[in-house]
């Protein structure tokens, strides 16, 4: 079965404690990584070396949103849950707590804003297909 593309329409997030909603217009995914740790010496030649550290972590959330200023967003609240469904129902699920929260107003313009969600530990992903096949 081949990879399909999916157009970025109808991804919803949801936050599990605070409630925090907004309407997104685009959204940066959390990106796993991990640092290298460079090994060379000085009896390295040519090309520097390096091992994979032992810890990953999946960075941060971002979404563009239209700006709320009635909107009280968790910025001072614990780490929940939060939950990115994809337009195939497919999800996103870690705890996060938000680190960033702006708004933009330009002169008769549209209001926008923008957040910043940092993941802290793992991020679980289920397959809407896997979940619904009997196989």
């Amino acid at each position: 079965m081949g990879e399909s593309t999916d157009i970025a329409h109808g991804i919803t997030i949801s936050f599990g404690t605070s409630g925090f909603s907004a309407n997104l217009t685009d959204i940066t995914p959390p990106a796993a990584e991990r640092e290298s740790i460079d090994t060379s010496h000085q009896g390295t030649t040519s090309f520097k070396t390096f091992t994979p550290a032992d810890l990953a972590e999946w960075g941060s959330l971002e979404v563009t949103i239209h700006f709320n200023p009635a909107t009280d967003p968790p910025i001072d609240q614990a780490a929940e849950t939060v939950t990115i469904t994809w337009p195939d129902s497919d999800t996103w699920a870690f705890t996060g707590f938000m680190t960033n929260y702006a708004g933009d107003a330009p002169h008769n313009g549209l209001m926008t804003g923008t957040a910043t969600v940092k993941v802290s530990g793992d991020v679980t992903i289920s397959s809407a297909s896997a979940s619904g096949s009997g196989a």
